[in-house]
């Protein structure tokens, strides 16, 4: 089990205060607010308990209440039962296309990689200048992020007043967040606030653009 007295811990089982859990899972709660208290860090007792009842239903989520409300974690069915999780808002350019599309992100630290996290279980749309919100979860540990790439396959629709046939997205920029510790210099500190390079703004069909740190 995680120490949680501590707060120089990567990662800690962190509560985030949200209105329902579809909300959280599709990233809309990922903030702790200017004054901490939209987190909270469970109790130790109460965790074991619910990863008891939990053994062998491979559930991954649970919530507890609190005075704001309900608090929602993401949680490992692996002891000891952390997970490195990201929140990840994507911004598109105002001059981008409109698409129906299905991203994939490759991320790279000092510790670790994942390749091909999909964004979305399904095509969905994407509009001009809009940002999008991501909750992503691993079991290892990836440490600072060093290296992020972003790809995105389309779906044709015929639109009624147009046919885009070769559809492409463009990226203005995309935050990571890291949101496994209750100390907010830690998390800001693995976290990144990402831009594409400049001649891979523009992603078509199975393109791929390597993010940087923006300047």
């Amino acid at each position: 089990m995680n120490n949680y007295e501590t707060l120089d811990e990567k990662c800690q089982i962190v509560g985030y205060h949200c209105y329902n859990l579809e909300a959280f899972d599709n990233g809309r709660c990922l903030d702790c607010g200017d004054d901490g208290s939209k987190c909270t860090l469970p109790i130790a007792t109460k965790i074991v308990t619910k990863f008891g009842r939990f053994t062998g239903e491979h559930k991954t989520r649970y919530f507890t209440r609190g005075l704001m409300g309900n608090y929602y974690y993401k949680i490992s069915n692996k002891p000891p039962h952390c997970l490195y999780s990201y929140g990840i808002e994507l911004h598109l350019d105002p001059q981008s296309d409109s698409a129906f599309g299905l991203f994939t992100l490759d991320i790279e630290g000092s510790k670790g990689k994942v390749n091909g996290i999909k964004l979305s279980k399904n095509y969905s749309p994407y509009r001009p200048g809009e940002k999008y919100f991501y909750l992503f979860s691993t079991e290892q540990s990836l440490g600072p992020i060093s290296r992020v790439s972003i790809s995105c396959s389309f779906k044709r629709v015929d639109y009624p007043d147009q046919i885009i046939r070769n559809p492409t997205l463009t990226i203005h920029h995309l935050k990571l967040k890291y949101l496994s510790n209750i100390d907010q210099r830690i998390r800001e500190n693995e976290s990144r606030y990402l831009c594409p390079k400049f001649f891979s703004r523009i992603i078509s069909n199975n393109s791929r653009s390597s993010l940087i740190n923006c300047q």
